[in-house]
C-alpha cells in the first residue's frame, strides 16, 4: 500500500512540474524566445517580430490546450533561401502580425532535429507530390498534422498562403483537420516496408541487372550524374557502382563512373583555393555551384575520390580529396578534433561573393591564365583547375579581402562519423600516417561520448537518432579492419547493440528514426531509401553484416536477413533510390570473402589488401594470438605471417605472399 501510494505522489509530483512549466512557458508564448536557444539558425531568427518558439513539448501541448493551428517553419544556418525568406517575410511587421495573431510559429534547425525535419519532408512529398527542400514551410493541425507545405516563398507569396489558410480555417475546418489526419496515415504507410512472406527468396542476378538498366535511362553519360536541371553528387549511389562493377565488370558502368567523377573534379563544384565541394550546381554540367559547403559532403567525397583512386589509379582523384582535406583541416576542424557542421552561402549579403570574381579584380594577366564560368553579367565563377602558384597567391589576395562565411560550428555526431570514415580511406590512398593518426583522434573523440551519444555533440537535449548509431558503427568497422585496435571493434558492438535496442519497432524489420524511449513530437516513421546521406537502416543493416561474420553471432545474420528481405521490392522497383541497399544485396549474389591475416606483419599485408579495394570482402588483421573473433581461432603461428581466404566460411589453404593472395583476390570474378 504504501509502494502505490508513493508512486502516486511520484505521478502526481510529474504531472505538477509539466503543468507548471506548460503554464510559465505560456506567460511568455507572446513573444520571440529563440534567444534562449544554441542553435545558430535559431539565434539567426531570434530578433524576427514573429512570435517564435522552440520545437519542444511545452509549446506542443500549449498548441493542443489552445487549439491553434502550427506554423512549423525547418531550415539550417547556411540555407541561402532560408536567409532570404528571414529577410523578406519573417523580419516584416504585416506577416508577423498574420502570424502571430491566428498561429503559433515554430522554427526548428533540421541539422539539430532530423527526425522531425525527415517525418515532414516526407508529409510534404506527399502533400505536394514532389520533393521538398528547405525552408520547409508546414501549416498544421494543433496536434502537429500538416494539411499545407510549400518551401521558399516571396513575401507576396507567403501572405497569400497565410490569408486563403485563414480563411479556409474559418469556413471548413473540420475538412482541413481530416484532410490532415489522413496525411498522417498516409505518410506512416508510406515508410512501412512491404511484408514478404517467410518462403520469399533474395532478389538473383538478372533481377537486379533488370533494375539496374531500368535506372541506366536517368544517367547523364554527357555529363555524368544523373539527368536533371540541378545536379547534387550523390555518393551512395557512386558508392555503388564502384563495387557493382569490380563483382560485374562492364565498360559502359565503368566510364559512367570515371567520366561522373572526373567532370566533378575539373568543374565548379570544388574550389581550387579554400579546397571542398560546394553542395550542388544550379546548372545540369556542374558549372555554377550553390555555395554553401555542407560537411556531409565533403566527407563523403573524401572516401569517394580516395576509393576511386584506389581504384583506377587516376592522380586527378586524389588532388580531388587533397582538395577536401584541405577543406577539413583548415576551415571546418575544431580544437576538439571535430568538425564544423557547414559553412553559409552568403556573405556581406549576397550569395557566392566570397567565391566569384569581377573582371577588374582578376585583371587581364590573371584572366589568361585560367579558365572560369560566367556567374552573371558581371562577375566569374573558378572551375577546380590545376593553378600556378603565382596565381593562387593573386586569387587569394583577393579573397581574402571579402568577408568569409559564416561556419555552423555544431558537431553532428553522425556528419562526423561519414567524413572521419573517409579520413581511413584517405589515409589508404595517401598513405600519408598523419592522416591516420588523425583519423583515429577524431573516432576516439566522438567515442569518449559514445556511452551517452548525442546527436549534437555536447547538447544534453539533443537525442542521438539511428543515423549517429548507424554511421558511427560503420566507421568504427573501418577503423577496426584498417588499424587492427579491439577497441573500434567493441564500440562496432556495443553501438549496433545499442541502436537495436533503442530503435528496433515491433511491426517492421528496419528501425525507426528516433528512439521508441523518448517522444519527438511526431509519429516514429522508417526511413529506407537513400539520399545524399546514405541510408542509416542500410548502414546497421552491412555492420549487422559484417559483424556476423566477425562474431559468429546468429542474431546480427537473421536481422539482417529480415532486413534486406523487407526493402528488397523497393529496390527492384528503384534501385536509384536505394543503392546502399543494392550494395548489400551484392553479398547474396557473389562469394563473401572473409580475409584473416595473422603475424608480424599482418598489419602492412592487411594494409596492402585494403588498397585494392576488394568489393564483398572482410578484411582482419592481428599480430599475436587473438580470441576476439572466430576467425581467429587457431590462426596465429609463432614468426610466420600467414593470410587466411575463406569463402562464405570454407577456407583454403594459408598464403604467406601477399602477391599471391592479390592475385588470387583479383582473378576470383
Amino acid at each position: 500500500m504504501l509502494k502505490n501510494y508513493s508512486w502516486h505522489l511520484s505521478f502526481v509530483a510529474v504531472l505538477f512540474l509539466l503543468f507548471n512549466s506548460c503554464a510559465e512557458y505560456e506567460s511568455t508564448i507572446h513573444r520571440n524566445n529563440l534567444d534562449l536557444e544554441r542553435s545558430e539558425y535559431l539565434l539567426q531568427h531570434a530578433e524576427n517580430p514573429v512570435h517564435w518558439q522552440a520545437w519542444n513539448e511545452q509549446v506542443l501541448s500549449i498548441a493542443k490546450e489552445q487549439q491553434k493551428p502550427i506554423i512549423i517553419s525547418i531550415g539550417y544556418s547556411s540555407c541561402h533561401w532560408c536567409h532570404v525568406m528571414e529577410r523578406e517575410s519573417f523580419s516584416d511587421s504585416e506577416v508577423a502580425d498574420l502570424m502571430n495573431q491566428n498561429f503559433i510559429s515554430i522554427k526548428v534547425d533540421r541539422e539539430e532535429k532530423p527526425d522531425i525535419d525527415f517525418y515532414y519532408l516526407t508529409t510534404a512529398q506527399l502533400i505536394t507530390g514532389s520533393p521538398a527542400g528547405w525552408p520547409l514551410n508546414i501549416i498544421a493541425t494543433p496536434e502537429g498534422e500538416a494539411f499545407y507545405a510549400g518551401t521558399y516563398h516571396s513575401k507576396e507569396e507567403w501572405v497569400e498562403v497565410l490569408n486563403k489558410t485563414i480563411n479556409q480555417l474559418e469556413k471548413n475546418k473540420d475538412r482541413l483537420f481530416d484532410y490532415a489526419r489522413m496525411v498522417k496515415e498516409g505518410v506512416i504507410n508510406q515508410t512501412q516496408p512491404i511484408e514478404v512472406s517467410d518462403h520469399s527468396e533474395l532478389l538473383n542476378k538478372e533481377e537486379l541487372v533488370s533494375s539496374l538498366k531500368a535506372w541506366m535511362s536517368e544517367w547523364d553519360f554527357d555529363y555524368g550524374g544523373i539527368r536533371t536541371e540541378e545536379k547534387f553528387v550523390n555518393p551512395p549511389q557512386l558508392e555503388f557502382l564502384l563495387d557493382y562493377n569490380e563483382l560485374n565488370p562492364s565498360a559502359e558502368i565503368e566510364d559512367f563512373i570515371v567520366s561522373t567523377l572526373k567532370k566533378i573534379a575539373q568543374s565548379g563544384l570544388i574550389d581550387p583555393l579554400n579546397g571542398g565541394a560546394f553542395r550542388y550546381s544550379t546548372d545540369d554540367k556542374w558549372q555554377i555551384p550553390h555555395f554553401e559547403k555542407m560537411l556531409y559532403d565533403n566527407g563523403q567525397l573524401l572516401k569517394l575520390y580516395s576509393r576511386a583512386y584506389l581504384k583506377y589509379n587516376e592522380p586527378l582523384f586524389l588532388e580531388t580529396a587533397s582538395l577536401i582535406s584541405k577543406y577539413l583541416f583548415e576551415t571546418l576542424k575544431l580544437d576538439s578534433e571535430l568538425f564544423s557542421a557547414s559553412q553559409n552561402a552568403e556573405s556581406e549579403g549576397k550569395e557566392g561573393y566570397y567565391y566569384l570574381f569581377s573582371k577588374e579584380e582578376l585583371g587581364e594577366e590573371v584572366l589568361n591564365k585560367i579558365t572560369r564560368f560566367e556567374f552573371d553579367s558581371e562577375s566569374f565563377h573558378l572551375p577546380a583547375q590545376r593553378l600556378s602558384s603565382s596565381v593562387i597567391e593573386a586569387l587569394n589576395e583577393i579573397r581574402i579581402s571579402k568577408v568569409a562565411p559564416e561556419i555552423d560550428h555544431k558537431v553532428i555526431v553522425s556528419w562526423n562519423a561519414l567524413t572521419i570514415e573517409g579520413l581511413f580511406y584517405y589515409y589508404l590512398a595517401s598513405g600519408e600516417t598523419a592522416i591516420l593518426n588523425q583519423a583515429k583522434a577524431s573516432l576516439d573523440a566522438v567515442l569518449s561520448d559514445s556511452k551517452s551519444l548525442k546527436h549534437v555533440a555536447g547538447d544534453s537535449s539533443s537525442d542521438a537518432v539511428l543515423e549517429d548509431y548507424a554511421f558511427l558503427a560503420k566507421t568504427a568497422l573501418t577503423a577496426y579492419q584498417v588499424t587492427g585496435e579491439t577497441n573500434y571493434l567493441n564500440a562496432t558492438i556495443e553501438l549496433t547493440d545499442e541502436a537495436i535496442d533503442r530503435f528496433e519497432m515491433s511491426e517492421s524489420p528496419l528501425f525507426a528514426n528516433s528512439s521508441k524511449n523518448l517522444s519527438s513530437g511526431v509519429p516514429k516513421i522508417i526511413n529506407s531509401s537513400d539520399g545524399v546521406l546514405p541510408n542509416p537502416n542500410a548502414s546497421l543493416s552491412s555492420t549487422l553484416y559484417y559483424l556476423s561474420h566477425i562474431t559468429g553471432v546468429e542474431s546480427y545474420k537473421k536481422r539482417y536477413e529480415a532486413m534486406i528481405m523487407g526493402i528488397q521490392p523497393w529496390v527492384s522497383e528503384s534501385m536509384g533510390f536505394f543503392p546502399s541497399w543494392a550494395n548489400i544485396l551484392l553479398h547474396s549474389q557473389h562469394p563473401f570473402y572473409e580475409v584473416v591475416v595473422m603475424g608480424e606483419e599482418a598489419k602492412t599485408f592487411a594494409e596492402d589488401l585494403l588498397t585494392k579495394q576488394f568489393a564483398n570482402t572482410l578484411t582482419l588483421h592481428s599480430n599475436k594470438e587473438s580470441q576476439e573473433s572466430p576467425l581467429f581461432k587457431n590462426r596465429f603461428v609463432a614468426d610466420e605471417t600467414l593470410i587466411y581466404i575463406c569463402i562464405d566460411n570454407t577456407c583454403l589453404q594459408p598464403l604467406n605472399d601477399i602477391e599471391e593472395a592479390k592475385d588470387f583476390l583479383i582473378a576470383r570474378q
